[in-house]
């Protein structure tokens, strides 16, 4: 019998997030701030069509794909790291590449499901919710507020989204902000991963 090695993300009310969302907003706007933007754009991204077009997602929905493995080079100091949306997302660096990554939607929520280099089989199992066409979740989400003292604000939510019947769209956003009483600072940056699929159920 194979061992499956399962783990579970915690759940974010929509609520939630906008309360918090809410106290940061309003105290960020009252200090000087600077924010840092830079947009990543994996080898795998390709031109998008209209969204206007894009399919919504069923109640249940199976997808597969091949994720890779992209080798990057810094050109300010040469060096070289690599990068995958797999890697990106469950903080991985043994996953099977030669092997599809499922990804399995029902209702409120996402499993992915992929093999290591060890033949070992995962499964990720997050909490999210439907927007219109879309199915957003988070892998982080953490605020720290003493008013006027110190805040920060930490989150990385996904979204996906069906541009067509034959691929899926992965997008990453990531935001790192904080401030001590007058003074704050935050970068945030963005990545997009569009995969064709081997079958959509």
């Amino acid at each position: 019998m194979k061992k499956i090695n399962k783990e579970c993300f915690e759940f974010f009310r929509e609520k939630d997030l906008k309360h918090y969302s809410k106290i940061v907003n309003q105290y960020f706007k009252r200090s000087s701030r600077f924010v840092f933007v830079l947009f990543l754009t994996s080898c795998s991204v390709q031109n998008l069509i209209n969204k206007e077009e894009f399919k919504k997602i069923p109640k249940t929905a199976q997808f597969q794909f091949y994720d890779k493995l992209d080798t990057l080079e810094t050109p300010c100091n040469d060096k070289v790291y690599t990068r995958s949306f797999m890697k990106t997302l469950s903080n991985n660096t043994t996953i099977n590449y030669s092997k599809p990554i499922e990804a399995h939607i029902v209702e409120n929520q996402l499993y992915i499901k992929f093999y290591d280099n060890q033949n070992k089989f995962h499964v990720l199992n997050f909490f999210g919710k439907r927007q219109g066409k879309r199915f957003i979740f988070y892998i982080n989400y953490e605020t720290i507020s003493f008013p006027f003292l110190f805040i920060s604000k930490e989150m990385t939510k996904f979204t996906i989204q069906i541009p067509n019947n034959s691929s899926i769209l992965f997008q990453m956003n990531s935001t790192n902000e904080g401030a001590v009483l007058l003074f704050g600072a935050g970068n945030s940056y963005g990545e997009e991963y569009i995969f064709k699929t081997i079958n959509h159920d």
